[in-house]
């Protein structure tokens, strides 16, 4: 689906092409390969152009499991020899797959891409972050993840959660005539004005990254947003907005 969606904007949506690769950031996640299983590393592009996905989520606790995977001084040269897949937290594996499996070869992480005891690179690196989520190719949001270890895709205590929160309601359509009976959040404020909207959740959900200081760069510059939420997947970019579920939304810019 995520394949299908970026294709399509790719290819028919003038506001949001890519018409060339951009220069790479500072350093990237080269992601390796699976059926070789050569592991990731950390690379220094040093001016290579190239497409890459950034990730836009939540660290947690410093002291937990997104302490074992920061650069550091100590760990760089490590880091660039190889970082196993296995010790990584499950929302960075899930982003290193989704990269493979759409053929992306690099990602942006901040806690791998930035050398975090190095005071002189942070501020550096930082001050770029602008540029990294706005030539990257994508970005994906984490938004259902407490932490890095949470993974992006929804669980299934997720689910039950969102299940919860649904009540039946009887509508009337008086064009056909005909009665129908229709689940939405209990929790919504307004009625939907479509049984599209009724049915999808997405906007219903908190999002963990809502309060994170970088999130307004990130969600203002990313080119593509793939949101994994607690119950569907979204997309956003300059063209339109669309569920899992199927429903779309329109955004008119420039000459469309």
């Amino acid at each position: 689906m995520i394949e299908a969606w970026i294709n399509e904007c790719q290819e028919n949506h003038t506001q949001c092409w890519q018409h060339t690769d951009p220069v790479l950031p500072t350093r990237v996640i080269d992601v390796g390969d699976i059926v070789t299983g050569k592991e990731p590393s950390l690379v220094h592009p040093q001016g290579r152009f190239g497409r890459y996905l950034a990730l836009s989520h939540r660290w947690g606790d410093p002291q937990s499991q997104v302490a074992k995977s920061i650069t550091t001084k100590q760990n760089i040269a490590q880091h660039c020899q190889g970082i196993p897949l296995a010790n990584l937290p499950a929302t960075f594996r899930d982003t290193v797959d989704i990269a493979r499996r759409l053929q992306i070869p690099y990602v942006w992480i901040d806690t791998l891409c930035i050398i975090q005891d190095d005071l002189k690179d942070w501020n550096s690196e930082s001050a770029k972050m602008g540029d990294v989520y706005e030539n990257a190719y994508a970005t994906l949001f984490a938004e259902r993840a407490e932490n890095c270890g949470d993974g992006l895709a929804p669980t299934t205590k997720d689910l039950d959660a969102s299940r919860d929160r649904i009540q039946m309601f009887r509508y009337h359509d008086d064009r056909q005539g005909t009665d129908h009976e229709i689940f939405i959040s209990s929790k919504l404020s307004v009625y939907p004005n479509s049984l599209e909207a009724a049915f999808c959740l997405f906007s219903h959900t908190s999002s963990q990254l809502q309060n994170r200081g970088w999130i307004l760069q990130e969600e203002i510059l990313s080119r593509r947003k793939i949101c994994f939420s607690a119950t569907e997947l979204h997309w956003q970019c300059n063209h339109l907005s669309r569920c899992e579920c199927g429903m779309k939304a329109m955004h008119f810019f420039g000459d469309d």
